[in-house]
């Protein structure tokens, strides 16, 4: 998993083991710290100002980037994906629904039917935000993104012609890029 925060520092995690390394604009490393001793990483999420989110099969747990210094934690089971909106709020999507969280993971709001809603019957797998706080969530089943307002609701479905996808981005001009391990031809 990879993130940038403003100051373009670049925080990549590993999936097992939950090593978290940091490097300047430039690939030089700044440092290293761990995300909790055999932490197994969902997903990672870097705000603006450098909090890095790091999703856990148990919750999510927010660190200061650069001291990777533990903040705040929230146990939350059944997410898949986590995003950072531009005012720092964090979104945790998964098997049922949607979930806003304050930046130190206060519940705002849950939206525990965003899959029925979106007709994603197996919840969803990835999860991003534009600039304009959209959130868009891709469907377990089919790759399809699910795209909902900032306050949650649901708004339309976008094919990605994706047969595997395993992340999501969205630059700042409101490109949606999808990347797949494979596509089936």
């Amino acid at each position: 998993h990879v993130g940038v925060d403003s100051k373009g520092i670049i925080y990549s995690a590993e999936y097992q083991g939950g090593r978290i390394q940091s490097f300047d604009p430039y690939g030089n490393f700044v440092s290293q710290w761990s995300a909790g001793e055999n932490a197994v990483v969902r997903d990672m999420a870097v705000s603006r100002d450098g909090v890095v989110y790091v999703l856990d099969i148990k919750g999510i747990t927010a660190f200061d980037g650069s001291t990777g210094k533990a903040q705040w934690r929230v146990e939350r089971r059944g997410l898949a994906a986590i995003s950072v909106m531009v005012d720092g709020r964090v979104v945790g999507a998964g098997r049922y629904g949607i979930e806003i969280l304050s930046r130190s993971l206060d519940n705002i709001i849950e939206h525990k039917d965003a899959a029925k809603l979106a007709s994603a019957e197996t919840g969803f797998s990835l999860v991003a935000t534009d600039g304009l706080d959209n959130i868009y969530a891709v469907d377990h089943r089919n790759g399809e993104l699910c795209k909902f307002a900032p306050d949650g609701r649901f708004l339309t479905r976008i094919v990605t012609g994706a047969s595997s996808p395993n992340d999501i981005a969205i630059d700042p001009k409101g490109r949606i890029f999808v990347a797949e391990t494979s596509k089936l031809t």
